[in-house]
């Protein structure tokens, strides 16, 4: 499905910058995250659950879900 996305949304990841998992996590910008959803380390981010908010239609948050 597709779906519009608020213009400034940050993405909440438990992805590190060397793509290890991290409880503590880190917020990155959506270009920042399609970056590294594509990336080298892009096993890390693709394996992970994510979680969506709409409201009103629109993706306002988008969170990857803490899996030890």
């Amino acid at each position: 499905r597709e779906r519009s996305v608020k213009s400034d949304l940050t993405v909440r990841v438990t992805i590190d910058a060397a793509g290890k998992p991290s409880e503590i996590g880190r917020t990155l910008s959506l270009a920042e995250w399609a970056a590294e959803f594509t990336g080298p380390q892009a096993d890390a981010y693709r394996s992970g659950t994510y979680i969506l908010t709409l409201t009103n239609g629109t993706v306002t948050m988008l969170e990857q879900l803490y899996l030890p």
